[in-house]
């Protein structure tokens, strides 16, 4: 049987909070550590790992990095998105601090699991809306060199 064709395309899921654990997967507040003004947006990171489990079981060339989350999107069974067989292609990034290192070091993570495949061809961050402009003008410019015009984006 032939090997499968290699990774080609790197889903990151910016995290914003840190889930703690709790009888309530992430569902209630409580069991979450985040800044006071980000009360009441932890359904939005719920849907944050969400969207990158349902880009994951679009494309079987994707590998998924939950840069933080990984174990709250365990503790729920991958939300019914992926089977469990899956989870190889599901990675932790759990360095970053903010949203140019959740990038940063997701593409790091990626060169040392997929050395023979250096660098993704495609990329699909999940995040917030407001942050577009600063994740793809500022931090993808300033990692790839890219100038924002070059890059095919999708809204959703």
């Amino acid at each position: 049987m032939p090997s499968p064709p290699p990774p080609n395309h790197l889903i990151i899921v910016c995290g914003h909070a840190i889930w703690l654990g709790g009888p309530a997967n992430g569902w209630d507040e409580s069991e979450w550590l985040i800044e006071p003004y980000k009360k009441g947006e932890t359904p939005t990171f719920i849907a944050h790992i969400k969207a990158g489990l349902e880009e994951l079981a679009k494309d079987d060339r994707a590998v998924l990095m939950f840069s933080g989350y990984y174990n709250l999107a365990l503790a729920n069974e991958f939300f019914g998105f992926v089977p469990s067989s899956s989870a190889n292609r599901i990675f932790l990034e759990e360095r970053a601090l903010d949203s140019y290192y959740n990038i940063l070091f997701s593409l790091i993570h990626y060169w040392r699991v997929h050395p023979q495949h250096a660098w993704p061809e495609r990329i699909t961050l999940v995040s917030h809306a407001f942050k577009r402009n600063r994740l793809v003008d500022g931090h993808c410019a300033a990692i790839f060199g890219l100038i924002p015009s070059q890059l095919e984006l999708e809204k959703r």
